[in-house]
């Protein structure tokens, strides 16, 4: 089912009007601007599979009410929307809005209703009020809408008959079938000359990919040529670390620099936190605890890697492999070492140094928003190498530019996902060929040194002496 003007008289069931219970709607805000970004967005979201949400959430909602939750994760329209339900805005953060939809009064619905929406559709205890009820008990959704990337994190219920506060239901990722791979040949993407580089987690040759749409494959390409026209930058950025599992966000700021092709800075440094500071929502219905990014920082000279200990006041500098520095393409998973420390552009992916073809082996790539303001892209790892490593991959684009403005890395789990948002402070600056002009200073640390040697073997019984 979908959201439109003309397939909901649902609503009319659950038409009893919310009264004194819940918080106060903001004044003076509008929930028009978030529908109607909400609906431009989700044209080419997935239908929900309401047996993947009934497997998850089957035994906290019923599955009659449960089909609609679901729905606000699919294609939406504003018209329906706005046609099924009386909205309030009922909190505002950065980040994200908790909006109320309260369902319109049987009357009005009339006309909307489909011939074919049957009252045994909905369960009693769906469409009666709870014992003693009247207008106080709420019959609502509450949906927290993420206002950077557009669309629902979060969908509850406010029905009759909640002993206590139901767990909120999060988007599903649908379940995907591999597509049959697909040849390409000629334009920008035109087969090539074989360099003897591999990609360390693709299956697919450098020829081969699936099937993408004309637009994927033009913003791809605009996006490559803005990352390889980018041959120094110095980027300004803000880190957010979620973990639904233990509902903590941990923040962070950090400098990015980039010298083509090799050599460069990541720095993290822990964003002032304010005392009692409240996160994102969670499933639960609370807020994330607040807290302070671990320090980071790697510079790379082109030869060696540097990790720097900037708490302990020490370093440790390692070569990097020839071939994997050359070889080695990955997607940026923190949790696996190398793929940070291989370059500036692994511990950073989908900023520098991109190859339209690469992304188009390794990604399913949707175009989610393509407007004046800004273009958000949404890639699904197709190897299985990849998704060991990550679940989905979200890049926002400058529509004037095509340089990267935020990325979203979630993890396989789907428990925790790491956003970065840019600021680009220098792009191809003759100053930054000299990295000591930002390379970290090291005169006032020591160094770790290589580690110790394994003690010496004894000698077997009866073995003759060394020579």
């Amino acid at each position: 089912m979908r959201w439109t003007a003309s397939a909901f008289g649902f609503a009319s069931a659950f038409g009893l009007a919310w009264g004194a219970a819940g918080a106060e709607p903001v004044a003076g805000a509008s929930a028009t601007p978030y529908l109607a970004r909400w609906a431009s967005i989700s044209r080419t979201a997935p239908e929900p599979d309401l047996d993947q949400y009934t497997d998850r959430y089957g035994e906290a909602y019923p599955e009659s009410v449960l089909k609609y939750m679901a729905a606000f994760f699919g294609p939406v329209e504003q018209a329906g929307l706005e046609t099924s339900f009386r909205w309030s805005v009922m909190e505002l953060r950065e980040g994200e809005v908790r909006l109320r939809a309260t369902p319109r009064g049987h009357e009005s619905l009339a006309a909307t209703a489909p011939v074919n929406a049957h009252s045994s559709d909905f369960p009693a205890a769906a469409v009666a009020p709870a014992a003693g009820g009247g207008s106080g008990e709420m019959l609502a959704f509450d949906i927290v809408f993420d206002t950077e990337f557009k669309r629902p994190r979060f969908v509850t219920w406010l029905g009759p008959a909640a002993d206590s506060p139901r767990e909120s239901v999060a988007g599903l990722f649908p379940i995907e079938t591999p597509e049959a791979r697909e040849m390409f040949a000629g334009g920008w993407l035109r087969a090539r000359e074989s360099d003897g580089v591999e990609q360390a987690s693709a299956s697919l040759s450098s020829a081969e990919f699936h099937a993408a749409s004309p637009m994927v494959l033009e913003i791809l390409s605009r996006w490559e040529q803005a990352s390889m026209e980018m041959k120094s930058v110095e980027i300004n950025f803000k880190r957010f670390d979620r973990d639904t599992v233990f509902e903590v966000e941990t923040r962070g700021v950090g400098k990015f620099i980039y010298v083509a092709p090799n050599k460069g800075l990541y720095s993290l440094k822990a964003a002032p936190v304010i005392e009692k500071a409240e996160g994102p929502s969670t499933a639960s219905g609370g807020k994330m605890i607040v807290a302070a990014a671990k320090p980071q920082l790697y510079w790379w000279s082109g030869e060696t890697v540097t990790i720097v200990d900037e708490r302990e006041k020490t370093y440790d500098t390692l070569p990097i492999p020839k071939r994997m520095s050359e070889n080695i393409q990955t997607v940026g998973s923190w949790d696996v070492i190398w793929q940070v420390l291989a370059g500036p552009q692994k511990a950073l992916p989908a900023v520098v140094d991109l190859r339209a073809e690469k992304l188009l082996n390794r990604f399913e790539w949707t175009v989610e928003e393509n407007s004046e303001t800004q273009i958000h892209l949404e890639g699904v790892p197709r190897t299985a190498q990849d998704r060991r490593h990550i679940k989905r991959l979200s890049v926002m684009l400058d529509p004037k530019t095509h340089r990267t403005t935020a990325t979203r890395l979630v993890d396989p789990s789907g428990c925790r996902e790491t956003i970065h948002r840019f600021e680009y402070v220098k792009v191809n600056d003759a100053g930054l060929a000299d990295d000591a002009t930002w390379r970290p200073d090291l005169d006032s640390m020591s160094p770790l040194g290589p580690p110790p040697l394994a003690p010496a073997v004894e000698e077997l019984p009866g073995a003759p002496p060394p020579l």
